[in-house]
């Protein structure tokens, strides 16, 4: 049963407030990435402001409108709440009296995908490994019907809590339905509909196609138009691009791609590994290999743990050292300490006290890199690129420094310099055209510029290539 808070007119009462305040100035080449900004759109306005993830213009009684990059209003309705769901969609919501159906779904970029007609929208949590890769096709759309007081039969109940892991008294129990919604296609899938989901999910996205929990907690394959592909049993596990099937008892599984189609089977145990391309961990004779979504063997160096991959990179333990291991067995870096995976797709190594090895897609980045800021990495106190880990500029304890969206970093020198943007893969400089504050809004970065004339706002797509 999922939580939909009925708090919603006091979230966008600051909205008013803040339009009566003054403006606030505030590696090896086959390793290569960068980023690639482009501007999607610029607008002139003293009533648009940045606020919870989106671009508001107030409007009355504690309401307001959603604006795409151009300034225009996303929708005709003023709204009394608002969410970001990421993958570009926001959840926005209208006064609908005691009407529980009263929100909408709509892009970024300015379209109304599902009129107000919903209770609220979910992404579902996708693949049963962990993984970090967030799909951004299929959404569930909740719809309440009536009101119970049985929270067995009820799908979603309404809170004045924003911390609750259960109805309380005074909460709104609702018995309703759960339809999944194509975002690329502009339609729902099929004639699905959900009347319970439990709270570990029911929905699993795999590549194209949709995994399915039954009452029985068997599953189900579905494609994109809602068309029954085949069954699974209840041992069934699944990543961002196939599906695992166990055997019931002992030993012995086989794994499917998206359409149903067998791609591998084996007599051994089977896992699936967080990954940002789904893989499998098979284990037999001792030791561990790791089969791609396609069926195909990548890594069959015996190690004793698998935890994780990332760009072709296995975060492992062997011999009681955790390691980072290259596909074909290579180890990069190894420490008796501990290995985190960044935002921006390296893993860092301890490798002494507060020092670290970087180890990006084409090998080691950088020894002995030191972290003054999460996610920042310098050597002999200049900031260093992701890619080969050459130095970009000099780390200044008295500027300011925000990642967005995870590659991008935005340095305010906090001096008579101007602010600037940049890659920090590469480590050029992306923007530094004036502007006086840079905000990560929803997947894009917007940027503010004050002048005597007022406030101008440029917004930038985002694209890691």
């Amino acid at each position: 049963m999922k939580i939909r808070t009925k708090v919603v007119s006091a979230l966008l009462a600051a909205v008013l407030a803040a339009a009566c305040a003054l403006p606030a100035f505030a590696a090896p080449a086959a390793a290569e990435r960068h980023v690639e900004l482009e501007e999607a759109g610029d607008f002139t306005s003293d009533n648009i402001r940045i606020m919870r993830n989106a671009l508001l213009e107030p409007a009355s009684n504690n309401s307001a409108y959603i604006c795409d990059a151009k300034g225009q209003h996303i929708a005709d309705d003023e709204i009394i709440a608002v969410e970001y769901l990421e993958g570009g969609l926001y959840e926005i919501t209208k006064d609908g009296g005691d009407d529980v159906n009263s929100s909408a779904l709509v892009s970024e970029d300015g379209k109304v995908l599902i009129p107000f007609e919903c209770a609220f929208y979910k992404w579902p949590n996708g693949s049963t490994d962990g993984s970090k890769v967030i799909q951004n096709r299929f959404i569930i759309a909740y719809t309440g019907t009536e009101i119970t007081e049985n929270q067995e039969e009820a799908l979603f109940y309404t809170s004045d809590s924003f911390v609750t892991i259960a109805p309380g008294k005074d909460d709104v129990l609702y018995k309703g339905y759960a339809r999944i919604f194509d975002v690329q296609e502009g339609k729902f899938v099929g004639d699905i509909k959900l009347e319970q989901l439990d709270k570990y999910e029911s929905v699993h996205i795999v590549g194209n196609s949709i995994l399915l929990q039954n009452d029985d907690k068997t599953y189900t394959l579905y494609d994109a138009a809602g068309k029954k592909l085949r069954d699974f049993n209840s041992r069934t596990e699944c990543s961002p691009s196939a599906i695992l099937e166990k055997v019931q008892s002992g030993s012995g599984f086989t794994i499917f791609d998206d359409a149903g189609k067998e791609l591998y089977s084996g007599e051994g145990s089977c896992s699936v590994v967080k990954s940002t391309s789904g893989y499998f961990q098979v284990y037999e004779d001792g030791g561990y290999k790791i089969i791609d979504g396609s069926g195909k063997q990548v890594l069959s160096e015996k190690v004793d743990v698998i935890y994780e991959e990332d760009h072709d990179l296995f975060r492992v333990s062997k011999d009681d050292v955790k390691q980072i291991m290259d596909a074909s067995g290579k180890v990069l870096a190894e420490t008796e300490g501990t290995i985190m995976n960044t935002d921006a797709g390296i893993f860092e190594v301890e490798s002494g006290v507060k020092e670290y090895t970087l180890v990006g897609p084409g090998g080691v980045i950088a020894d002995k890199a030191k972290a003054p800021k999460s996610g920042i990495y310098t050597v002999d106190n200049s900031i260093i690129a992701l890619n080969d880990g050459s130095a970009y500029l000099t780390y200044d304890e008295n500027a300011s420094y925000t990642i967005l969206n995870g590659s991008v970093l935005y340095v305010d020198p906090r001096n008579d310099s101007a602010p600037a943007l940049y890659d920090m893969y590469t480590g050029k400089k992306l923007l530094d055209d004036g502007f006086t504050n840079a905000s990560k809004v929803g997947s894009r970065i917007v940027l503010e510029y004050q002048a005597d004339a007022g406030t101008s706002y440029k917004t930038f797509t985002y694209e890691v290539k």
